[in-house]
């Protein structure tokens, strides 16, 4: 179950080079410097290398500039080499788009094997990476492939023959094996494997690793912060408003891909019967009480999807059309509607605090044939108990110590204060596991404190409901 932590990390922004900070626009790069932006003022930050538990990267993370960033710290910080040999993942890079390292990395670069471009502890793909992705999407889509695709330009040609075997390998120190001469002692180099299939992935997710975040205000399917304070269930401006009577049993609006054609760079892509996720509720789309809505149909109807929400007790939450974020589950919590999350692969967002099972419904791609069945199952109390656990994570999903708090809530109980409290269970965890490194920073951590108790202990309480 998730854990709640009363221990604030100590983190070191890197002074990089100014020509290392910025960079040609990328993804959310207006996300990117807020986030910064807040650490550089946080309680949390430190200003000894020696003393910290993680290294918070700046700026704009094309892929080139992420690179550069990883290298130049790699040459010039002896604690990258530490890391690596301590097996913890210390230096913190944002890559906030809907896919992640797929959105700035070339397809044919995101592999493991004897065409990996990159070494292992800077490689994306690479369980042995060294840094940790702070991201939207916690899919850990890393499958075996036969062959990893060219990708030119903005057009992916299907290889059917894999290139030229490169150089003899040596074995580095940790095992994994490397082209011509051995890179640093300690420092894993270009992953190997036999011939046949490669493995590779386009999010490249890895659990206890990678963190999943929430989103900005006014984007894609997460409104302004005007737009939460008229529709939530939660918002003080809303306390005695007379709510609709929750008369859809499911509800989703969206485009539903018919099948992954569009998207045959994904590693979930087996062919042209390969099925999008989103296809699997169609089947259900006439059944009593489920309201779904594909806009895939041009001549459909659209609807207000809030005030569906509004009135819907459970409400799909499937990844992207191309298997980006997902992020519907924004809307649903703030609106009082269960989220039902079918992703392949998850890891959802701060789930190492937030008990996802205590306020969702967690139904895996290959269940949804049984969706009825499931939510059929649900009993008028279980219903109840999740509903009011949304009550308590709805803190955790907004920056509210970035861009305000939009319904009275407290700042320190936001999603910034969220992802500390992930790293600070994790830095709490090497420390008791005996890491040095970890244990150079023990003396400096400190109670989070501030107004986070109401709702860590709502969160506790839903992780004992949980666990019973």
């Amino acid at each position: 179950g998730a854990v709640v932590n009363p221990v604030l990390p100590k983190i070191y922004v890197h002074d990089l080079p100014p020509i290392l900070r910025t960079g040609r626009k990328s993804f959310d790069v207006e996300f990117d410097w807020a986030l910064s932006s807040r650490m550089l003022l946080h309680p949390a930050r430190t200003a000894s290398p020696g003393a910290a538990d993680y290294f918070w990267l700046v700026g704009p993370s094309s892929a080139g500039a992420l690179v550069d960033k990883l290298n130049h710290i790699k040459a010039h910080h002896e604690v990258w080499n530490q890391s690596v040999a301590d097996g913890r993942p210390r230096h913190l890079a944002m890559l906030l788009s809907e896919r992640g390292p797929g959105d700035i990395f070339e397809n044919s670069e995101l592999v493991l094997g004897r065409y990996s471009k990159y070494p292992a502890d800077i490689n994306p793909a690479s369980p042995s990476r060294a840094w940790a992705i702070l991201t939207h999407n916690g899919m850990a889509d890393l499958r075996p492939t036969r062959a990893p695709p060219i990708h030119i330009g903005r057009r992916l040609l299907a290889s059917t023959r894999f290139p030229a075997a490169p150089s003899p390998r040596v074995s580095s120190p940790d095992g994994v094996s490397s082209p011509g001469a051995s890179s640093a002692p300690g420092v894993p180099s270009a992953d190997v494997s036999s011939p046949g299939p490669v493995s590779r992935c386009v999010n490249c997710f890895q659990r206890g690793k990678d963190i999943v975040l929430p989103f900005q205000p006014s984007t894609t399917d997460v409104p302004s912060c005007a737009e939460i304070r008229r529709v939530s269930v939660f918002s003080p401006e809303n306390k005695g408003r007379k709510w609709p009577r929750r008369d859809i049993l499911f509800f989703y609006a969206g485009r539903i891909h018919p099948s992954l054609e569009h998207a045959r760079f994904l590693t979930y892509y087996d062919g042209m019967r390969s099925k999008h996720v989103r296809a699997e509720i169609l089947p259900h789309a006439n059944l009593p009480g489920f309201v779904i809505v594909n806009s895939y149909n041009k001549s459909v109807r659209r609807v207000d999807a809030h005030a569906h929400m509004l009135r819907s007790r459970f409400c799909w939450v499937p990844p992207g059309q191309r298997y980006g974020d997902a992020r519907r589950h924004i809307m649903s919590v703030f609106t009082g509607c269960i989220p039902v999350l079918s992703i392949p692969d998850n890891n959802n967002t701060l789930d190492e605090l937030l008990p996802w099972s205590a306020f969702s419904l967690l139904v895996p791609p290959d269940q949804l044939p049984r969706l009825p069945h499931i939510l059929a199952s649900v009993t008028p109390a279980a219903e109840a108990r999740l509903r009011a656990g949304l009550g308590c994570a709805w803190h955790r999903l907004w920056f509210s110590s970035i861009y305000g708090a939009c319904l009275g809530e407290d700042p320190a109980t936001d999603a910034f204060d969220g992802l500390l409290r992930v790293l600070g269970a994790r830095a709490a965890a090497w420390r008791g596991a005996g890491n040095s490194a970890g244990a150079a920073a023990g003396g400096a951590a400190a109670s989070l404190g501030g107004g986070a108790p109401d709702v860590d202990g709502c969160l506790a309480a839903l992780n004992h409901q949980e666990v019973e």
